[in-house]
């Protein structure tokens, strides 16, 4: 999702400084977040192309060249985040916390490889809900527009 706002909002509009996503996964529960460095006057223009991408993956999921490019990156970004002994022995000890066992890499690759665009509209129809949704502003809130997260 990140490219997708990084192109619509920043590259496209000029409506953003800084715009991306990211998730944190943990084992029962997670954290998926979207950050835009914006101007006031941009804000609920910025907010609503992020909802309206959130619909557009409940409605209708990714490409199939998103998807692969997605499950590339997430393979290469395990790789090389695995380069140092620290990075993995951290992995080593949160596959033993998670599943009892260490996971091999090739493992981790089957899975990501066996998601499905229909995968990726089940999950984002259980996480891209009014009632999970919360927004953070930081500036001058007195002069902010409000902004509306009703997707």
């Amino acid at each position: 999702m990140s490219w997708w706002l990084f192109q619509e909002i920043l590259e496209k509009r000029g409506l953003a400084y800084s715009v991306y996503s990211t998730s944190l996964p943990m084992k029962d529960f997670g954290l998926f977040y979207v950050y835009a460095g914006c101007e006031k006057k941009n804000l609920n223009q910025v907010i609503d192309l992020i909802l309206e991408q959130f619909k557009k993956i409940k409605n209708h999921g990714i490409s199939k060249e998103e998807l692969y490019r997605s499950k590339e990156h997430l393979k290469g970004g395990l790789v090389l985040g695995l380069e140092s002994s620290s990075s993995r022995m951290s992995y080593i000890a949160k596959s033993e916390y998670y599943y009892g066992r260490t996971i091999t890499i090739e493992e981790v690759f089957d899975e990501i490889d066996k998601v499905t665009n229909d995968d990726i509209v089940k999950l984002s129809e259980s996480i891209f809900k009014e009632q999970f949704m919360t927004l953070t502003l930081i500036g001058d809130l007195e002069s902010c527009p409000k902004p509306s997260l009703k997707i």
